[in-house]
């Protein structure tokens, strides 16, 4: 944010691709909230998969042990991917806005 800032202050006028790289930076937050949650997520998923793994050890062979939190942990580590992924995406797609922003103001 506040080297955006910082860019909109050093050009004379906004151009429509600094609007738009405003835009996009904008729409940051949420993906990096997604992000941050489902790492989250995962942590406590990861933790308790691995008390289930301990008690099925534990217990005898024959007796069900649940696997429920197993496969959150497994779910979780997919949507870990997933919003990093997008995450990356959108910050380098953000920046390469920024970029074109300062090298339209550059040659103007």
């Amino acid at each position: 944010l506040a080297t955006g800032t910082q860019l909109r202050d050093h050009l004379p006028a906004p151009g429509p691709v600094l609007l738009h790289h405003e835009q996009m930076a904008a729409q940051l937050l949420p993906y990096s909230l997604g992000f941050g949650v489902t790492v989250v997520l995962l942590l406590v998923a990861g933790r308790l998969a691995d008390r289930e793994r301990a008690a099925a050890a534990r217990t005898d062979p024959a007796t069900p042990v649940s696997t429920t939190w197993r496969r959150i942990s497994i779910l979780a580590s997919v949507l870990v991917i997933g919003m990093a992924v997008t995450t990356v995406v959108d910050v380098v797609r953000i920046g390469t806005t920024g970029a074109q922003a300062v090298w339209e103001g550059v040659a103007h």
